[in-house]
């Protein structure tokens, strides 16, 4: 056991060692726990040093009243810290080996008092959507370093969906109908996968069929949402949706772990953010209610709940996705015919086929705006 601790060490400074050295600062940000909450913001600066590495957090926000903490008691190594950092070294390396050994070459600074390492009475409860928020900080700062090697943000704010209400015998029960979530991030060889998050996809959804039979519920849609994953030459993963109506008295929903309905999905390398989530009651009332980061919704009988997952980041100029990749994305439903032309530069007929010449215009129009953004260094709009 100790030799695999100490290989999996040494392959991990290996990788580490290729990793030039600099400081690499990123900072992303968490949904509050409250619908009229501020964000939560984390702020990294990883710092490589021949094969070691040094996880800074400076001005990282204070804690909370909400329950956005990661109990890390300081530990550099905990694993709350580290998760991040083992998927990096995966992507790069997917056949070193994975125990406590791989992390040993880290150290931490985790200043006390702050979201990522709170002090007692600090809440707890939604550590889990902090930690994602760090996984994605962490392969970001890694992209500043190695951007022909890492993904853009996955879409990250898996909902955990749960209801409870009332069977027609009065019998109260509590049901878990599905995480509803986003797509993995556009990488640089390929896209983001669709509706499964890259450091969430291991949950598992319960089928229609089953929900529908045990609760009194309609399921009226469940799908991935067109036009919610980041454009690019890797198009960022589709967000999922599910569209629901309750039918029995004193019924309740939580939808905790929701998040990016404030910030998006970040993109890599010139792609674009995905989408953001959106969570609305009675959508096609008189007056829908967007109930943002809200956890528990009452609903009464009848009323329906639609959740929206955020969209994953893109890789890459959207203009050098190739015209057939998009194309394929319209027939699938993954892209609108307007945004292949507003992001991608594809005009396509009423008939579905491409115009080649204006095709070419918007391709060639997208390719001169990219070059002043590097010339000037400053934005053009597009």
């Amino acid at each position: 056991l100790d030799q695999l601790l100490d290989y999996a060490v040494e392959q991990a400074r290996s990788l580490v060692a290729t990793i030039p050295d600099g400081d690499y600062e990123f900072a992303d940000y968490a949904d509050e726990d409250d619908p009229n909450g501020y964000p939560a913001g984390i702020n990294l600066t990883v710092k490589v040093c021949g094969d070691t590495l040094l996880f800074d957090f400076p001005g990282t926000d204070p804690q909370l009243v909400s329950s956005l903490h990661m109990p890390t008691g300081g530990n550099p190594r905990h694993s709350l810290i580290t998760v991040g950092l083992v998927y990096v070294l995966y992507t790069l390396d997917p056949t070193i080996i994975l125990n406590s050994g791989t992390v040993r070459m880290l150290d931490a600074i985790l200043p006390s008092g702050t979201v990522v390492n709170c002090e007692f009475p600090a809440a707890v409860g939604m550590r889990s959507l902090l930690s994602n928020v760090l996984q994605a900080v962490i392969v970001g700062a890694f992209t500043r370093a190695l951007p022909d090697k890492l993904p853009a943000s996955p879409g990250n704010g898996l909902s955990l969906v749960n209801v409870r209400t009332t069977t027609r015998g009065g019998r109260t029960i509590m049901a878990s109908i599905g995480p509803v979530g986003g797509g993995a991030g556009g990488g640089p060889y390929e896209d983001g996968a669709e509706g499964s998050g890259a450091n969430m996809s291991f949950l598992k959804n319960t089928p229609v069929e089953i929900s529908e039979s045990e609760i009194p519920i309609r399921i009226h849609k469940y799908g991935l949402v067109s036009d919610s994953g980041g454009a690019g030459l890797h198009r960022g993963g589709s967000a999922l949706m599910m569209e629901f109506q309750l039918f029995a008295p004193q019924s309740m929903v939580t939808a905790r772990n929701r998040d990016r309905s404030m910030i998006s999905a970040w993109g890599v390398e010139g792609g674009q953010p995905g989408a953001q989530s959106s969570f609305t009651r009675n959508p096609y009332g008189t007056a829908p209610e967007e109930l943002r980061n809200t956890d528990i919704v009452p609903l009464q009988p009848g009323d329906t709940l639609r959740l929206i997952g955020p969209g994953a980041g893109g890789y890459g100029p959207a203009h050098e996705r190739s015209v057939e990749k998009v194309v394929d994305d319209v027939r699938g439903g993954f892209v609108s015919a307007a945004r292949a032309r507003a992001d991608y530069g594809v005009a396509l007929k009423d008939d579905g086929s491409v115009d080649a010449v204006e095709t070419a215009s918007l391709r060639k129009a997208m390719a001169m705006i990219k070059c002043l953004n590097c010339f000037y260094n400053v934005p053009v709009e597009w």
